[in-house]
């Protein structure tokens, strides 16, 4: 099998490593598990948590793609209210 096309293990991210490269702080890291609006992290010991590389992976590409859909549908909202008022 060629090494480009080997599949790589999936790192595990400690709490830490995750807030730094979100840019959170531990508490909105905190509500946001609770509320569900982040993936529960991987217990690895009984005061350790982690989450998978590929899982954050998902979580960043999501975020993406509703951010960009709405800024799509804005910018439409935008153009039919332009069009709407006669302005061009």
């Amino acid at each position: 099998m060629d090494a480009n096309t080997q599949t790589q293990p999936d790192s595990i991210r400690r709490k830490t490593q995750v807030i730094e490269r979100l840019g959170f702080s531990k508490s909105t890291l905190q509500r946001m598990i609770a509320a569900g609006t982040f993936p529960k992290p991987i217990q690895l010991s009984p005061r350790i948590v982690g989450w998978r590389e590929s899982t954050i992976e998902v979580y960043l590409a999501a975020r993406a793609a509703v951010t960009e859909a709405d800024t799509v549908a804005r910018s439409a909202s935008a153009r039919a209210m332009r069009i709407a008022g006669g302005a061009k």
